[in-house]
């Protein structure tokens, strides 16, 4: 366990039934912080798992939230982040789809930029159907919000006073969008990273729900208004 008083970075990990993936995703996160020579603690919010991601969770995490029931990737992230006590925040997958170089080098970034997010380079190593998903998303994100980056979905390393002024964020996949474009819109420095991501035979996107696409849905009216309109999301003071 990590002394709360010299942590710099607070890593939140959601995951919803991710039994065979959780330890190795918090091991990962661990050794890339130590390598970047940050400290650390690894907090993960259990989103309401039915196998032994909580059991798992308690054996590997400094701290876990647990949810009777899923709430959602992002309302997971905003639980993480309001009880971050790191300098910085930044969420980590639960599936452990992103290489432990690539987390390293985000960590390596720590204080040089109030953001800092990855993107992929190797999109085809998914199936087509997420890449079609991901390519679609992104250029709908670019043109609601003005807000041009390589990708809005990625890992990314956030400056917690910051980005704790932001919530609630939306609970579905839009979320990281939405706090991206938000705290740019508002003056924060950022940093684009370029990652790898892994292959996972048999792996099933969540990306499909209809109820995700319905909170996607929202959160791009939100940003739509916010660049035609100057409505919502506020902008945040930096």
């Amino acid at each position: 366990m990590t002394d709360s008083l010299s942590v710099q970075l607070s890593i939140v990990i959601p995951a919803l039934n991710e039994e065979k993936c959780l330890a190795d995703a918090v091991a990962t996160a661990r050794q890339a912080a130590a390598q970047a020579g940050v400290s650390c603690e690894v907090i993960v919010v259990n989103d309401g798992s039915t196998d032994n991601t909580g059991k798992l969770a308690a054996q590997h995490a400094d701290r876990v939230i647990h949810h009777a029931s899923p709430i959602g990737l992002g309302g997971s992230f905003s639980e993480g982040i309001a009880a971050a006590k790191g300098q910085y925040v930044v969420m980590v997958p639960g599936d452990n789809e992103v290489e432990g170089d690539a987390i390293q080098a985000l960590f390596t970034q720590f204080n040089n930029a109030d953001i800092v997010t990855l993107y992929p380079v190797n999109p085809q190593v998914r199936r087509w159907y997420r890449q079609w998903i991901s390519t679609f998303f992104n250029g709908l994100v670019r043109w609601s919000s003005g807000v041009a980056l390589k990708y809005y979905n990625g890992p990314t390393m956030y400056r917690t006073q910051l980005v704790q002024a932001c919530l609630p964020v939306s609970a579905g996949f839009g979320y990281n969008a939405e706090l991206l474009i938000t705290l740019i819109r508002g003056g924060a420095s950022f940093c684009e990273i370029p990652m790898h991501i892994k292959f996972q035979a048999g792996r099933r996107s969540r990306a499909w729900r209809f109820s995700n696409w319905f909170q996607v849905g929202a959160t791009l009216f939100k940003l739509f208004l916010s660049r035609f309109f100057k409505g919502l999301p506020k902008k945040v003071s930096v």
